[in-house]
């Protein structure tokens, strides 16, 4: 708002991108995650059960080594190349399903000590045992889909769809999105949708949930924008990613320029006289700017990879990055009409004198 008031204006070109936010994990394999999950559990419950006075937990640093161990061999195997290589892994990984199953069980055990050892006297001791077994509780129901998502994929041979697929513990948010770009055509993090205006504002956005595709929120973002801006925005351009027939008529009805280039690979006789009318053409000329307004996103404003935790956190991220892009958009247009100022002075005094 501040900005749009210093040029006396609102919105009214707006053009869209797409990028993917990745998530601050480790590249996910089943092992990694089994071991990330007896690793948590183990911390967990000996913290638990060291409040509570229940003991059984003497060996978890032997316990949480021999999963370290098994992890290791797990990826000794993997990169090996022989005969045998397809048996070892279903033997390790079973060896390694069993200790993290072993251990969630117990954990189990041990709540259930802990609830009939009733609560404790003290106040801070309760909130104490109430705020680990409610995280070990997290953890465990988080832990039982990475063992079955190892189950089924190295012991039962099935292949597991992307949509059932677990990719980190501490951020279960996280998506895996195969854009096919260099140079990394996998990402895991989440999809990004920006909006900027002619004066180079971020104006909206969106984040994508599973199974969302960026045409599926063009619509929807659209219409927000008009909403929000009284239906001063005459003009939206995109690339591929968005168009579908259903969001072509759409838009249509909302915005005068609709710089949305079809996917089909031969055009229709609608299509070609619509993608050469000027108006569009000149939109889609201006688009390719929003590049560069992801990249400054990325590599300015830290939105190459969230430093933040949990989907709350995510969102905080992303949304004090946007903030912080249009900061420094404010703070250029405010330089430049400082300069243009001092250099309408500088004249004005040279004709005075």
């Amino acid at each position: 708002q501040e900005g749009h008031q210093v040029k006396r204006t609102q919105p009214r070109a707006v053009r869209f991108d797409g990028f993917v936010v990745e998530t601050n994990i480790h590249y996910p394999t089943d092992s990694s995650l089994l071991v990330d999950g007896l690793r948590v559990l183990l911390r967990l419950v000996v913290a638990l059960s060291a409040e509570a006075g229940i003991p059984g937990w003497r060996q978890h640093r032997l316990l949480l080594r021999k999963g370290k161990e098994l992890h290791r061999k797990i990826d000794k195997a993997a990169r090996s190349r022989g005969k045998d290589r397809e048996q070892r892994l279903r033997a390790r990984y079973g060896e390694l399903l069993e200790q993290v199953q072993g251990i969630s069980a117990r954990c189990e055990a041990t709540l259930q000590a802990v609830e009939q050892e009733g609560k404790p006297s003290d106040v801070m001791g309760q909130v104490m045992q109430e705020v680990l077994s409610a995280e070990l509780r997290h953890y465990l129901a988080l832990t039982a889909p990475a063992c079955a998502q190892a189950t089924r994929r190295t012991q039962q041979g099935e292949t597991v769809p992307v949509q059932e697929k677990v990719f980190s513990l501490f951020e279960p948010h996280t998506q895996l999105r195969n854009r096919g770009k260099r140079p990394d055509p996998i990402e895991f993090g989440r999809q990004l949708v920006v909006a900027e205006d002619q004066l180079g504002f971020v104006v909206g956005y969106r984040i994508l949930e599973a199974g969302e595709l960026e045409q599926d929120v063009a619509v929807p973002l659209v219409t927000e924008l008009q909403e929000r801006w009284s239906g001063s925005i005459e003009s939206v351009s995109s690339d591929r990613g968005f168009y579908t027939p259903a969001n072509l008529e759409a838009l249509s009805k909302q915005v005068k320029v609709l710089a949305m280039p079809t996917k089909k690979q031969k055009l229709s006789q609608a299509d070609r006289e619509r993608e050469s009318d000027a108006a569009f053409q000149a939109a889609r000329k201006r688009h390719p700017g929003i590049e560069s307004k992801s990249n400054a996103l990325e590599a300015g404003n830290g939105l190459d990879r969230c430093r933040d935790r949990g989907e709350p956190g995510f969102q905080r991220y992303i949304a004090q990055a946007l903030l912080g892009r249009n900061l420094h958009t404010l703070g250029r247009l405010l330089l430049d009409q400082e300069r243009r100022r001092r250099k309408r002075d500088e004249g004005q005094r040279a004709l005075a004198a």
